[in-house]
Parts: C-alpha cells; structure tokens; sequence
C-alpha cells in the first residue's frame, strides 16, 4: 500500500483499503470507495470508518465475500461494486409549554381566648384625723406639704369668752395602687389550605375534595 492508502478491516475480518485524499474529500458530503483485497469495492459514508490508534481503519460491517470471477469475466468484476447503505439517527430536540397544573390558596380565621395580665393603676386617699385641741386667734390656711393636703377643722366652744380652738387637722394622702386584673382577649390567627388542581380538568371536577 502506498501513503495515500489505509488499511480497512471490516467486522467479519476481512482487509481493503481506502484512499486518504478521497476520504477528506467526501468528509463533508458524498460517499468513498473501499477496495477490498479481491477488487470488490464498497461505497459508504466516511462516517462509517472508525479510525484505529494504528492509522489504520475498521468498518463495523460485515461484508459478505463475491466468489471470484473466472477469467473470461474478469472485466465485468472489476466493473462491478457493492455500494451498503448506511443510515444515521439525528436528535431533533424542541421545547414546548404545557400545563403542569396549579394551586387554590384559601384562608381559614380562627378564633381563640387568651388571658392576659395588665397592670392598672388607681389613686386613693387616706385621711388621718390628727386631734389637736387648742385655741388659735385666727385660722390656718389649707396647706400642701408634699403629697398631703392638711385641712384644718375648727368648732366654737362657749366659754366666758369666745376663742377660737383648733379641735383637729386632717391629713390626706393620695398613693399609688397597683392591682393585676385578668380580661379575656380575642386573638386571629389565618391558616392556609393548598389544593393541587388537576391539569385540563374543569373548575367544577378541581372544587371537587381529593380523597
């Protein structure tokens, strides 16, 4: 075999070769020629030779071998040539929008007591009678010292004169009172329900409750 020729095995063993400059040639489109050892040529696609880490190739068909011609026939055999027929699967990959189905969302309020606890506050007054008893020329002024109002009361006594007697002064006190009273409070809390509605299917077949 010369340069330009590759060694060509094919699935049942046997030998031929192919012409390399052919074979770049019909890489893009068209068909190649391989010679088989007994002149028998086989045109395939180029796609169909598997290249061999030896530079060699394998054609992963079986190629049936013609009985060899008598001598008067020798012309018609060279002349004659087996072309197989090799078919590829292309993928077409394309995409298109279906309905994968949907949700209902729907709100449910509840309702629920709770007892909560709150500080409420409330003045009271707390008087202190203070008696005094004595007599005074003129009456006091009410007066405020820090929280009590002190309020003098006073009374007339007879005697052989009149005098003015302080009988008692009163003391009120205001002071703060805290108490803990309990009410009932009425609390919302919402609560969500997901139903999957079936693709295609009616609003009435999606109201109906999966089992």
């Amino acid at each position: 075999m010369t340069q330009s020729l590759a060694e060509v095995t094919t699935a049942n063993g046997r030998k031929g070769s192919v012409d390399l400059e052919a074979l770049q040639q019909a890489a893009s489109s068209g068909l190649v020629c391989v010679q088989m050892d007994n002149s028998q040529q086989i045109w395939i696609v180029p796609e169909t030779l598997v290249p061999q880490p030896d530079g060699q190739f394998l054609l992963p068909i079986a190629v049936p071998e013609l009985a060899q011609p008598s001598e008067p026939d020798v012309l018609a055999a060279e002349s004659e040539m087996t072309v197989i027929p090799v078919i590829a699967e292309e993928v077409v990959i394309g995409k298109r929008q279906v309905q994968g189905g949907g949700v209902r969302i729907s709100k449910v309020v509840h309702e629920r007591e709770e007892t909560v606890h709150t500080s409420l506050a409330r003045q009271e007054t707390d008087v202190t009678r203070v008696p005094v008893g004595e007599f005074v020329s003129a009456p006091e002024q009410t007066r405020q010292e820090g929280d009590t109002l002190i309020v003098p009361v006073y009374e007339e006594v007879l005697v052989v004169e009149k005098r003015l007697r302080l009988r008692e002064r009163l003391l009120i006190t205001k002071r703060l009172v805290e108490v803990d009273e309990e009410q009932p409070v009425t609390l919302r809390s919402e609560e969500v329900t997901v139903e999957r509605l079936v693709p295609g299917a009616s609003h009435a077949e999606n109201d109906v409750p999966a089992n």
